[in-house]
């Protein structure tokens, strides 16, 4: 049985995602709450019937999020 390369795929656990954008899988987690992640759309539940479900990524669209550059706050 051969293993799947995380490039290969396309749904990560937290940790695969986190080692994936080289940040700590609480920076991830914290991330849901302050950017604008959606529900269904850059992340979801594994077992969305269970309570404390482990969450897992969309590859290419959490690194479109992630990637984004962030606006300056200072305004000229």
């Amino acid at each position: 049985m051969t293993a799947i390369s995380i490039e290969q795929r396309t749904w990560l656990t937290t940790e695969e995602a986190a080692e994936y954008l080289r940040i700590s899988t609480k920076t991830l987690l914290r991330a849901i709450k302050n950017m604008q992640f959606s529900y269904g759309h850059e992340y979801a539940k594994k077992n969305p019937r269970q309570k404390r479900s482990q969450f897992i990524f969309h590859r290419t669209r959490l690194e479109k999020t992630w990637c984004r550059p962030v606006a300056s706050g200072l305004q000229n």
